[in-house]
C-alpha cells in the first residue's frame, strides 16, 4: 500500500510541475489581448515611407525657366524640370526636352516618344511633335521605326508622304508611281523629302520630259523662279533652260526680248519657253506693250504657245484693271478649262457689263464652282437661280469708289425691272414714294441713293 500512494504523489507532482512550466507561456499569450488596438497600429508616417511621394504641380517660374532653357539650348535643365514636373502644362517642358533631343539629332526616343503620346493624347504639342520626329526618322532613313510608327493620317503632311514613298522603294515596292506622278502634276508645293522619289520617277520613265516641260511651264507662269530652276535640273546638259537667259528674262524683259533671236514652231523648246516667260514678265509691268509685242512675234509659233501668251498677258492686264484686258481674253482660242482664269474673265466682263460673255463663261466653270451648271434641265437651271439671288443685298455697305462685285452685276442683270420703293413713316401713317428704278443708275447711286435709309426720314427698302 505504501507503494501505491508514493506511486500516486509522484503521478500528481508529475502533472503538476508540466503545469506550472506552461503557466508562463500561457500568461504571455494574453498579453496582446490585454493591449489597446490603438497602441498596436502602424504609424502613419510608416506608410508614407512606403509609397512615394507625388510630384509636385509644375509653377510659373519653373515652365519660364524651362522655356529659357528651350531657347538658350540648356538640354540638362529642360530635363531635369521635365523629369520632376507633372500636371497641368507638364506637356511643354516635356516637350522642349524631347524637341531639344530631335534637334541634336537623337531620334531613337521610340520609348520616350510613346510615353509622350499616351501621356497627352489631345495635348497641341502631339501632332508637331510626332511630325518632327517622322521627319528625323525620314532624314536618318531609318525605315523601318519610320513605317512602324507612319500611319495613314500622317499622309497630309507632304513631307512625311514623300518620306513613306521612300521607305516603300527602299523596300522594292513600285505601287506608289501613281500616286507619286499624280503629286508631281499637282500644283502643290514640293519639299525636299520628295526630290529621291521624283529622281526615281525620272529614271523610271514615269515622268517623262512633256511633263518637266508642263510643269517648268506652269513654274513660270506663276514666276516661281527657284522651283523652275529646280525643275531644269532634271533635264540632261544643254537641253533645258539656260540659267544666264532665265535670270534676264526675270529681271529686264524687255532686254531680253530685244536680243532673242528670232523664234518659231520648230526653235528649241527651251527658247520658246523662255520667249513665253519674258513676255509675262514685260506683261507684268506694261500689259499694253506686252500686248503689242505679242500680236507682231506669234505670228510664227504654234496656236499652243499663241493662245498661251495671249492667256498670260490677258491675266496680268485683269490684275491690272486694265479694259482692254476683254479683248485679249477673247483672243485666247480655244478657251482655257482653268477655273481661275474663267473667273478672272468674268470678273473683266463685269466691269464691262458685258452679259452674254459672263452668262457664256459661267457655264464653262468646272463643276466644283457655284456658278458652274449642275447638269439639271428645266425652268430655270438651280446653279443659275443660287448665283443670282443667293447673295448679299447690294445694299449693304461699301464704298462708293469700289468696284462692283460679281453677285450685284449678276443681280442687277436678272432684276432690271426691281424697284425701289422707300416709304416714309409720318404720324403713324405711311406715304409711298414713286417707285425708282434701281438698274438705271451705276452702283454707287444704287447702293447710297436709292437703296440706302436717309437720315432721319425712317426710310426703308423693299430690295431682297
Amino acid at each position: 500500500r505504501i507503494m501505491a500512494v508514493l506511486s500516486c504523489l509522484s503521478h500528481e507532482v508529475f502533472v503538476l510541475s508540466g503545469f506550472l512550466i506552461r503557466f508562463p507561456f500561457l500568461l504571455l499569450g494574453l498579453v496582446p489581448w490585454c493591449i489597446p488596438a490603438a497602441e498596436l497600429a502602424v504609424p502613419d508616417d510608416t506608410l508614407a515611407t512606403v509609397q512615394p511621394a507625388p510630384a509636385p504641380p509644375l509653377t510659373d517660374e519653373e515652365l519660364l525657366r524651362a522655356q529659357r532653357a528651350f531657347q538658350q539650348h540648356d538640354q540638362a535643365t529642360l530635363e531635369s524640370i521635365a523629369a520632376r514636373t507633372r500636371g497641368q502644362l507638364s506637356d511643354y517642358p516635356r516637350y522642349w526636352a524631347l524637341e531639344g533631343r530631335l534637334t541634336q539629332g537623337n531620334a531613337y526616343l521610340v520609348p520616350e516618344m510613346q510615353e509622350f503620346f499616351s501621356d497627352y493624347p489631345n495635348s497641341p504639342l502631339t501632332p508637331l511633335l510626332r511630325a518632327h520626329w517622322l521627319s528625323q526618322l525620314g532624314q536618318n532613313q531609318n525605315w523601318k521605326t519610320f513605317e512602324a510608327q507612319f500611319r495613314p493620317e500622317d499622309a497630309h503632311h507632304p513631307a512625311l508622304q514623300c518620306y513613306h514613298w521612300q521607305a516603300l522603294f527602299a523596300d522594292a515596292q513600285t505601287d506608289f508611281f501613281d500616286a507619286a506622278v499624280a503629286y508631281w502634276r499637282s500644283d502643290a508645293s514640293w519639299p525636299d523629302s520628295c526630290d529621291p522619289v521624283f529622281r526615281q520617277l525620272v529614271a523610271a520613265h514615269r515622268i517623262r520630259a512633256e511633263d518637266l516641260w508642263l510643269a517648268l511651264r506652269h513654274a513660270l507662269s506663276r514666276n516661281h523662279v527657284r522651283k523652275a530652276r529646280y525643275i531644269n535640273s532634271f533635264f540632261p546638259p544643254f537641253q533645258g533652260l539656260n540659267e544666264d537667259d532665265l535670270t534676264l528674262a526675270a529681271g529686264r524683259p524687255r532686254q531680253f526680248l530685244d536680243e532673242t533671236p528670232p523664234t518659231d514652231a520648230h526653235s528649241p523648246r527651251a527658247q520658246r519657253e523662255l520667249l513665253l516667260y519674258a513676255t509675262l514678265r514685260l506683261a507684268a509691268h506694261d500689259p499694253q506693250a506686252a500686248a503689242t509685242w505679242w500680236t507682231d512675234a506669234s505670228t510664227h509659233l504654234d496656236p499652243e504657245d499663241q493662245a498661251w501668251g495671249w492667256q498670260q498677258i490677258a491675266l496680268q492686264g485683269a490684275w491690272a484693271l486694265d479694259p482692254r484686258s476683254l479683248e485679249w481674253f477673247q483672243q485666247v482660242t480655244p478657251q482655257p478649262t482653268e477655273a481661275e482664269w474663267l473667273t478672272w474673265k468674268i470678273r473683266v466682263a463685269l466691269r464691262q457689263q458685258d452679259w452674254a460673255t459672263v452668262m457664256d463663261t459661267l457655264t464653262r466653270l468646272p463643276p466644283p464652282w457655284p456658278g458652274s451648271p449642275s447638269g439639271n434641265t428645266g425652268k430655270r437651271a438651280p446653279w443659275k437661280r443660287n448665283t443670282v439671288l443667293r447673295k448679299p443685298s447690294p445694299c449693304s455697305r461699301r464704298s462708293p469708289n469700289r468696284l462692283p462685285t460679281m453677285d450685284y452685276w449678276l443681280w442687277k442683270n436678272e432684276v432690271r425691272n426691281f424697284t425701289c420703293r422707300p416709304s416714309l413713316r409720318h404720324r403713324g401713317r405711311m406715304s409711298k414714294r414713286k417707285p425708282v428704278p434701281c438698274w438705271s443708275a451705276p452702283c454707287a447711286s444704287i447702293a447710297w441713293d436709292c437703296c440706302r435709309k436717309p437720315r432721319g426720314s425712317g426710310a426703308r427698302s423693299n430690295l431682297p
